[in-house]
C-alpha cells in the first residue's frame, strides 16, 4: 500500500533544514557547474509550503538519497526525467559527510528511489 504524501509539521520542520543546507551547498556547486539549473519553485530542496518541502515521506526520500547518493529526480512533470537541481547540488558541493547507509526503507515520496 502506497501512502499518500502530504504536508506535516514535522515534515515542514525537516524541509526547512534541508533547504537551508542546500542554500549553503548552491555556491559551492555553481562553481563546479556554473550553467546548472536553478531548483524548481516546487523541490523538495526549496523552503516553502509546497508538498514537496513539507511532506515528511519526500523529505525522508531526499535525504536518503544524499546521503546514499542515489539519484533523486525533479518533481515537475516538464522536469521529471531529470535529475532534481537541488540534489545535483549537494552531490556537486559534496556538502554530506559520508554517513554510509541510511538506516531507513525508502518512503515512497520520490516515485524514481
Amino acid at each position: 500500500m502506497t501512502t499518500r504524501n502530504h504536508r506535516t509539521p514535522e515534515g515542514a520542520e525537516l524541509g526547512q533544514r534541508l533547504a537551508n543546507w542546500c542554500d549553503e551547498a548552491e555556491p559551492l556547486a555553481r562553481l563546479k557547474d556554473p550553467e546548472l539549473s536553478p531548483r524548481c519553485n516546487s523541490c523538495a530542496f526549496r523552503a516553502g509550503r509546497h508538498l514537496a518541502n513539507c511532506s515528511p515521506y519526500t523529505q525522508m526520500d531526499a535525504i536518503k538519497c544524499v546521503i546514499e547518493g542515489t539519484a533523486f529526480y525533479c518533481h515537475e512533470p516538464p522536469r521529471s526525467d531529470d535529475l532534481c537541481s537541488g540534489w545535483v547540488m549537494f552531490m556537486l558541493a559534496e556538502a554530506m559527510p559520508d554517513f554510509g547507509i541510511a538506516p531507513w526503507d525508502f518512503c515512497g515520496g520520490n516515485d524514481r528511489a
